[in-house]
């Protein structure tokens, strides 16, 4: 029984070891360049990928991993009727992602895409998966599209890779605030209409 606790511990320990490397070297530049470089690939794969029904996206939803392990998924549903629905998950599964590096991603998502932030609808699973929804309703679709790539081109004007952070960490922070307590509810607003929320 000693034997099995002594391992169960060992096992225990290099998690955390791994856990506090992972985080002490989350705002290197290099990792900084890693996020910005593979959200923008990965806002270029989904925007050329967009789907009709929930059906049509399963095991197709576009995905990348950066080279500290964190995985983000991006999928666009387009709904005549609705308009588009922009879903973006985050994690660092099986391993776990403290709230902030998780909300600061989120904000970097919102940043490169030129989305307004906070988003419609925000959440945590219990799997430690980031969720964040911006709806593009249909009634105001190309006036909000235009302005959401206005944004975005203002946005990646910024070069500086700590800079564009700092703007990630400052949304991750509104993010935070917003759903302390309780996570927030998807609510009616476009990506472009949405009022910052402290």
């Amino acid at each position: 029984m000693s034997s099995l606790v002594f391992a169960q511990q060992e096992q225990t320990d290099k998690a955390t070891k791994a856990t506090d490397e992972f985080a002490a070297r989350f705002f290197d530049e290099a990792n900084i360049r890693d996020y910005i470089a593979k959200v923008d690939t990965l806002i270029e794969q989904a925007e050329s990928t967009v789907f009709a029904s929930s059906e049509e996206m399963k095991d197709k939803i576009p995905g990348i991993t950066t080279a500290n392990g964190i995985k983000i998924a991006y999928s666009i549903r387009s709904n005549p009727d609705v308009g588009e629905v922009h879903h973006v998950s985050i994690s660092r599964t099986p391993q776990y992602l403290a709230t902030a590096f998780g909300t600061n991603l989120v904000g970097l998502f919102a940043e490169r895409t030129g989305f307004v932030f906070p988003p419609a609808a925000y959440e945590v699973s219990q799997n430690n998966v980031y969720h964040a929804i911006w709806l593009v309703p249909v009634a105001t679709l190309t006036e909000d599209k235009a302005a959401i790539t206005q944004r975005r081109e203002k946005n990646r004007k910024l070069e500086d890779p700590k800079k564009i952070f700092i703007n990630a960490v400052k949304n991750g922070v509104t993010l935070q605030k917003q759903s302390k307590g309780a996570a927030s509810k998807p609510a009616n607003a476009s990506p472009t209409t949405r009022k910052k929320q402290g």
